[in-house]
């Protein structure tokens, strides 16, 4: 892998039957999927081959968009890849916005580092079905930014709407509360609350009063949308 170049791939769909590259590589970050509830899907691969290099999230009922247009329930390694690929992403922004060099290795190492491990339950008897973990972005912003204080509670937010709910990455995954007919009508909004403000300027290094964290760093939310279709 090219120094300086992140590259994310799924752990791939296929039982833990084969290890698949480019994911297998070394230098690459693996990236599983687990359901809703945080029970970790049989279909995601697994094993020695990923070991070191591979973490895991939400990889169930995340909207996405279908050919030929509207939206459609995603599943798979395929859709847990992307969030982890913007988990990344975000992390990589935060640091040019700090004026550092970007080190997108230093965000994928930090990810590794600070995944949360599954319960038994939750990998099914086989812990290394959640390769190095659960994925904890507020945990690895706080190892790559060791110097802004920790991530604080949303101060107030707003209660969602019926047959909406709000799951942050990082947090233990909790079981779906909303049912299907309402998830139906739901599509996935991923949402990166930057809050410019309260980060310290690359201009000036020392400050009277500390910046934060940014309250909220990435969620993925279900928002009603009644001018798309949705395909079952």
């Amino acid at each position: 892998i090219e120094a300086g170049v992140l590259v994310c791939a799924p752990a791939g769909n296929d039982y833990g039957r084969n290890s698949l590259a480019p994911a297998i590589l070394p230098g690459v970050l693996a990236v599983g999927a687990h359901r809703a509830d945080g029970a970790m899907f049989f279909f995601s691969n697994y094993g020695p081959a990923y070991a070191g290099h591979g973490l895991t999230t939400l990889g169930e009922a995340v909207y996405g968009a279908h050919p030929g247009g509207g939206i459609k329930a995603q599943k798979g390694t395929c859709v847990s890849v992307a969030l982890v690929t913007g988990a990344a992403a975000l992390l990589v922004s935060m640091q040019r916005h700090l004026g550092w060099r970007p080190d997108p290795l230093a965000a994928r190492d930090a990810l590794l580092a600070t995944a949360q491990p599954c319960t038994p339950a939750q990998a099914h008897g086989r812990p290394e079905r959640c390769l190095n973990g659960y994925l904890d972005l507020p945990a690895a912003a706080a190892r790559l930014f060791p110097h802004l204080p920790p991530l604080a509670s949303d101060p107030s937010p707003a209660p969602p709407t019926t047959g909406q709910t709000a799951v942050r990455l990082g947090s233990s995954p909790q079981p779906a509360r909303t049912s299907a007919s309402a998830r139906a009508q739901d599509t996935i909004s991923l949402t990166a609350a930057h809050e410019p403000s309260q980060l310290p300027p690359a201009s000036a290094p020392s400050q009277t009063t500390p910046p934060t964290m940014p309250s909220v760093l990435f969620e993925v939310r279900p928002l009603r949308r009644d001018d798309r279709p949705i395909r079952a």
